[in-house]
């Protein structure tokens, strides 16, 4: 099957991927750990150590990984008829969503920008994660509502966040909010809309391919 351009670096060769339909439910670990290094070797890397910790936390987890790349046939209406069908990796997808979060004027502090770039790269991974073939097998649950993927992103955004909110509460509490698992009100509500609009708008296509 065809595949959509990739508009970032190619996948390293040794990494693991399979057609659509054919890959095993689960990798193992081994080869995981390659998928885990592209991954971090292609985003941005936080120039707060905190924030780069947090980011790391949140893709320690294997099935993590994995969810960013599991393979997707894209059917959007909106696409041009020629990439319909065609299939894309989900950190593909992540990985532009987070340069447009970065890059929106509506950020402008430089520490806003790494905040909106960490958290759109994340913010789609409930989603992700709703898709992924294991998942659907064990839950027996194949649908993507909203509301059932930002659930799944909380679960697995829950202990990252807290040992965010360990080391840094200000930052942990305005990404809390931004993903909607608010804890506290003492934070700064423009920063927060600021950043959350940006993240939410950065993923909106994410959205509308992966519904499709």
């Amino acid at each position: 099957m065809a595949k959509l351009a990739n508009m970032s670096a190619p996948l390293q060769p040794n990494i693991a991927r399979f057609p659509s339909g054919t890959e095993p439910l689960r990798l193992h670990p081994f080869c995981v750990e390659p998928m885990r290094e592209n991954l971090h070797i292609r985003r941005k890397h936080m120039d707060d150590p905190v924030l780069e910790r947090f980011v790391q936390r949140v893709f320690a987890d294997d099935l993590m990984v994995e969810c960013y790349f599991q393979p997707r046939a894209l059917h959007a209406r909106s696409l041009p008829s020629e990439q319909r069908s065609l299939e894309q990796l989900p950190l593909d997808a992540a990985l532009r969503a987070a340069l447009r979060a970065f890059y929106m004027d509506i950020v402008t502090q430089p520490h806003e920008r790494q905040l909106a770039y960490a958290a759109s790269l994340i913010y789609s991974c409930g989603l992700f994660h709703c898709l992924h073939p294991w998942v659907v097998k064990t839950t027996g649950l194949n649908d993507v509502a909203f509301n059932r993927a930002d659930g799944v992103r909380g679960h697995l955004l829950e202990w990252p966040l807290h040992q965010l909110r360990v080391e840094n509460a200000a930052m942990g509490d305005t990404l809390g909010e931004v993903f909607d698992q608010g804890i506290n009100e003492d934070i700064d509500p423009e920063q927060v809309s600021r950043i959350g609009t940006a993240v939410w708008l950065a993923n909106r296509r994410v959205a509308e391919l992966w519904t499709a």
